[in-house]
């Protein structure tokens, strides 16, 4: 009988738990009492309302004041009519004999006498019908057809003031119903909260009992005991209150709210057992909290829930930390670093992610293609080794914040930034030690708002320079013409203007003459697929870009939108790929080699084929969580490798900083292939890996930005 024995334990334990913490059990006890009282009384009002209410819609009644003359045929009949209609519940006779009695009675019952005899009076009676309702709401229906019988002289009602009195006492029924509902659940609330400060007092307690290895229900339920027993006991005590207050206050209740003797007897007994109710439900309540409590963190809990059992240890250690680290922690970060550790130990997956709120709030503006900001564009640079950008992580004496130009039209070049000038301080927060994501956001902000940079320039001395933020767009296509013919065109990035932005600057360059065009996607990390499906559709007539495939074989196709601007197949396009060119450009790039739309030249680019969505959390942060992957038309995956260009062009560690061979090679490439009408295209020159050296990603996007 091991359970019997462990009740029994449990039952003892909480026992002795009650009195060998007497203040604070005793304290939870007269909580529980307190609280029922009062609901108690509440009740007690609320039910002799309710039998008020039953008192005064029984007293409502129509007089109907009849003829004179009244044959005892035609009486019959109109009582007989009275009967038949809805609502009501009695129909009597009263003669003027009958009245008369009623009048003497009641003047013998104020003391004085009826004198028929004295020659002032002017006292008639008249014979009538009362006519009692079971429903109160009928007397106008019923006042309103006897007004139209020839049978009745007056009908007499006071339905105006019954109904004003019945809506008093809803109101205060209502207001009362509200009032037990509110103390019914701080009655709740109390003593969850008095046994929470019960089980914190015993904290050292329960901290030996896990260190000799007791299990969680040897702690957990004599505690749950205990609270079972304050509530008992506190509603005992209050049923035997509530008796003992119930013979004074039973007349008033009688004559106030005319309740029957026999009924205010029940109503005690109802009472009873409503607050006993009251009691084992408030017991629950503790009883779960209680169990949750203690199972959490053993009564000492910071109030971490595990959503299963796999994350029980991940909370005894945040618990853990926060009850015994020596030094007092931010739990801010503690939840950061716990998300970041989530994705980057768990989920093991590079493009998903947890952005603070600043990255976040950075990244969300440059997808959107618009935020508030100076309107600069601003890059890391290594003033001992310009090519070693991956050594600068942050800045510093050597990894120096550069102004690269500001945007035409802008807050920036307003107040005269110029190329070149290095940035040492934002209001008045020294740049060194933090990163171009923390410096991004400081400068970025509310449009209408100032922010002052310390600059200088060349050898000068430092000055500031305050410039108002404004709402920037970004602005993410170049374009030029090259020997008077080839149309330039550079896509930074896909955000949400991107698609317009580029179709528009495609279309002007095709004006300006252009019969071939080269298109830059290098360093280009991506963004939103959906432009990256409008901007391949601008070379593309028709067909399949790119799929979309997620869990479930769910198999989303991507087809050519149709309008395009240069869908022309005999207009030679070049694509510059790299190995910064990732997701939304591979897309592109992929679709239009593979379609035989373009010729690719550069390097592999990244080999990046999933999609991410992109949320919101609560301390305005987000993460990133790959949902799928996506398939170029003849279905390869351009994971890990990239794609491979048609023909290889990279620079070389011998490349002086002016030449671009990639661009080059375009050139080259182009000047071999007919325009429109000219003929048969050439092949393209394929260049020997082994010619050139492919440098490694080193985040050159990152360390350019715009703010």
């Amino acid at each position: 009988m091991p359970f019997v024995r462990f009740v029994g334990f449990s039952i003892v334990r909480a026992w002795q738990g009650f009195w060998r913490n007497a203040m604070m059990s005793l304290a939870a006890t007269a909580t529980v009492i307190l609280m029922l009282v009062l609901l108690s009384a509440l009740f007690i009002v609320i039910s002799g309302l309710n039998h008020g209410l039953a008192f005064i819609e029984s007293k409502v009644a129509v007089t109907a004041r009849l003829e004179d003359n009244l044959t005892q045929v035609r009486l019959d009949r109109l009582i007989a009519e009275v009967e038949a209609m809805p609502g009501v519940a009695s129909v009597d006779y009263v003669s003027p004999e009958a009245a008369m009695t009623r009048l003497e009675a009641s003047y013998r019952e104020i003391g004085r006498e009826l004198d028929l005899g004295d020659p002032d009076s002017t006292i008639t009676l008249f014979a009538s019908l009362e006519i009692g309702l079971n429903d109160p709401e009928a007397s106008g229906a019923v006042g309103a057809a006897l007004s139209q019988n020839d049978d009745v002289e007056r009908v007499l009602t006071k339905q105006a003031e019954y109904d004003t009195l019945l809506g008093i006492i809803n109101v205060i029924r209502t207001v009362g119903i509200v009032g037990v509902g509110l103390v019914g659940l701080t009655v709740l609330f109390m003593i969850i909260n008095t046994i929470r400060i019960a089980v914190y007092s015993r904290a050292n307690e329960i901290e030996i009992m896990r260190l000799v290895g007791a299990s969680d229900s040897f702690i957990r339920w004599p505690f749950i005991l205990e609270g079972i027993l304050c509530g008992l006991i506190g509603s005992v005590v209050t049923i035997f209150l509530v008796a003992a207050i119930w013979d004074p206050i039973q007349p008033a209740m009688v004559q106030v709210f005319q309740m029957p003797t026999a009924v205010s007897g029940q109503f005690l007994t109802t009472l009873s057992l409503l607050v006993l109710a009251v009691a084992l439900g408030a017991v629950v309540g503790a009883i779960l909290f209680i169990g949750g409590y203690l199972a959490g963190g053993a009564g000492d809990s910071t109030g971490c829930s595990a959503p299963d059992e796999s994350f029980a240890a991940f909370c005894e250690a945040y618990d853990r930390l926060q009850r015994e680290y020596v030094d007092e922690l931010d739990p801010e970060k503690l939840a950061e670093g716990a998300i970041r550790g989530m994705f980057q130990y768990g989920v093991e997956d590079p493009n998903s992610g947890y952005m603070p709120p600043e990255q976040y709030q950075q990244a969300l503006g440059d997808l959107s293609g618009a935020f508030g900001g100076i309107g600069a564009e601003m890059a890391i640079r290594n003033t001992e080794d310009p090519e070693d950008l991956a050594a600068c992580t942050e800045f510093s004496s050597i990894c120096r914040l550069v102004v690269i130009a500001p945007l035409a039209g802008t807050p920036a070049e307003e107040a005269g930034l110029q190329p070149g000038d290095v940035v040492l301080a934002v209001d008045g927060d020294p740049v060194d030690g933090s990163t171009m994501n923390d410096e991004i956001s400081a400068i970025r902000g509310e449009p209408g708002t100032d922010v002052t940079l310390t600059l200088q320039r060349e050898d000068g001395a430092p000055f500031d320079v305050t410039i108002t933020r404004a709402e920037i767009t970004l602005q993410e296509v170049e374009t030029r013409m090259i020997d008077g013919h080839i149309g330039y065109i550079a896509l930074n990035g896909f955000s949400a203007p991107a698609s317009e932005q580029f179709a528009a600057a495609l279309a002007q360059l095709l004006d300006d003459g252009a019969d071939q065009v080269v298109f830059d996607l290098r360093n280009n990390p991506g963004g939103y697929i959906n432009a990256a499906q409008e901007i391949a559709s601008q070379f593309i007539g028709d067909g399949l870009i790119f799929t979309q495939e997620s869990a479930g074989n769910d198999i989303k196709r991507y087809e050519s939108t149709g309008e395009g601007v240069a869908t022309d197949p005999d207009l030679p396009v070049v694509v510059l790929v790299n190995g910064g060119s990732a997701s939304a450009s591979e897309i592109v790039a992929a679709a239009l080699q593979e379609r035989g739309r373009a010729t690719l030249i550069g390097e592999p680019t990244f080999g990046k084929n999933t999609v991410q969505v992109w949320g919101r959390l609560e301390n305005e942060g987000g993460i990133r969580i790959t949902i799928s992957r996506w398939f170029t038309p003849d279905h390869d995956s351009v994971a890990p490798d990239g794609i491979q260009p048609d023909i290889l062009a990279a620079r070389t560690a011998e490349t002086p900083a002016d030449e671009d061979p990639a661009l080059d090679a375009a050139l080259e490439h182009l000047a071999a292939q007919p325009v429109a009408g000219d003929g048969e295209a050439s092949a393209p020159r394929i260049v020997a890996p082994g010619a050139f050296e492919v440098p490694a990603v080193v985040g050159i996007v990152a360390a350019r930005a715009i703010c």
